[in-house]
């Protein structure tokens, strides 16, 4: 059942049928006069059973791909999905085999046909789920819903700016009676300036109308609250919306990222994760790294699969294991669109000394053979010498308890 629920033709005709539904309710809505299933013809009964036993199926099998059950009650688009084909069956089913046994006629009771009605406008709210599938309307959308506060915002500024010289005006322009039908009343010069000047509905004929009178003083009044209102908070709003949806945008590209590592490098951890512990050997994740669904994953994040395979190497060097969650932060924070923070250079500096270290690690036993080759005597004397030395070293250390890794060290070091 994972299998099936992850796979993509599974996705795309569950898209395809949420798409003929949200036609057919069209469709329905415009020739099909009945109040119930019951009552209409038989191409509205087969399209209704089979609209309701595709979306049945397809949450039967959402659900049985969870490998606890009781996950299904944290997924909120689960819930939601689950509530709408529940309401579908109510209303397709249930509700059809009660009038057909009762012999009720939604003509002596009005207000189960307009119940009816209800239940099936809900079912377009099937329609959100298309969102997901297109990530672009989607950031739109929460987009909106980031900058509804700045929206909110400027449109109270344009309202004050609006009551402001909707007084002003009214002071010298309600003696006019020529301008009476724009500028008679203070709500009159209010709903001139939010149509013709804030919204630059009908702009011209105000001005003419305010020049044929000679009042230039309110000609020159109105061009301002025009360049304030319009030109001004409108744009200013416009560079505020860009911004939230680009972070918001941004936001939406790490979820994803999170999404596909959980889909495809957490699911074969989980799967050698055998006593489900949440920890993972090194052994074990050079399996999952020469996996080719991995492998692909990695490459749709940019991922450098040797720079992470040396940041492994490092800190399996200190652990013997390492947690779930640590691994799938370590990919993440390798990716190659990733942002730079302070704790990636923090990070990427604990690297570098790292692999400084094991170079010359690697150098001094490069030259200890070359030593060894030109004078075997000598080098056998400085390596007893240097034996002694280390184990006397040894000695002293193994007194102190081991530090559990550097990192530790370090932060300890810190609190003292």
């Amino acid at each position: 059942m994972q299998q099936i629920a992850r796979s993509d033709w599974f996705s795309y005709i569950t898209l395809l049928v949420i798409s003929m539904n949200a036609v057919y309710i069209g469709v329905s809505e415009d020739w099909n006069k009945s109040d119930t299933l019951l009552e209409s013809d038989l191409v509205f009964q087969l399209f209704d059973h089979f609209f309701c036993g595709c979306f049945t199926l397809e949450l039967i099998v959402r659900f049985c791909a969870f490998r606890h059950k009781s996950d299904a009650l944290r997924d909120n688009w689960f819930k939601f999905d689950a509530l709408l084909v529940l309401l579908s069956i109510f209303d397709t089913w249930l509700m059809t085999a009660i009038l057909a046994i009762t012999n009720t006629q939604t003509v002596a009771l009005p207000t189960v046909g307009s119940a009816l009605k209800l239940l099936r406008l809900l079912r377009l709210s099937r329609l959100v789920r298309l969102v997901r599938c297109l990530p672009e309307l989607l950031t739109l959308i929460n987009g909106m819903r980031e900058g509804a506060r700045a929206v909110g915002s400027s449109l109270l500024l344009v309202a004050i700016l609006i009551y402001m010289f909707g007084i002003v005006m009214h002071m010298f322009l309600s003696s006019n009676e020529a301008l009476a039908d724009m500028f008679g009343t203070l709500s009159l010069c209010m709903w001139t300036l939010l149509l013709d000047g804030a919204l630059t509905s009908e702009t011209k004929p105000a001005l003419e109308a305010l020049l044929s009178e000679e009042e230039h003083a309110m000609v020159f009044i109105f061009l301002f609250f025009v360049f304030l209102s319009c030109l001004t908070v409108m744009n200013m709003l416009i560079g505020v919306l860009c911004e939230v949806v680009s972070a918001v945008k941004q936001l939406e590209e790490q979820t994803a990222a999170h999404e596909l590592v959980k889909g495809t490098v957490l699911v074969l951890l989980k799967q050698l994760d055998v006593d489900e512990s949440g920890d993972i050997s090194k052994e074990e994740m050079a399996n999952v790294m020469e996996h080719e669904q991995a492998r692909a994953c990695l490459q749709d994040l940019n991922v450098d699969v040797e720079h992470l395979m040396d940041l492994l190497d490092m800190h399996y060097e200190d652990e013997s294991v390492l947690s779930m969650l640590f691994l799938l932060e370590l990919i993440l924070a390798c990716r190659g669109d990733q942002p730079s923070a302070t704790k990636h250079v923090i990070a990427e500096s604990m690297f570098l000394r790292w692999d400084l270290k094991e170079t010359m690690h690697e150098l001094e036993k490069r030259l200890d053979k070359k030593f060894q080759a030109i004078m075997p005597h000598a080098f056998a004397k400085d390596s007893l010498s240097s034996f002694h030395h280390n184990s006397n070293n040894d000695s002293i250390a193994t007194a102190a308890p081991p530090s559990k890794s550097r990192a530790s060290s370090r932060a300890s070091s810190r609190k003292g």
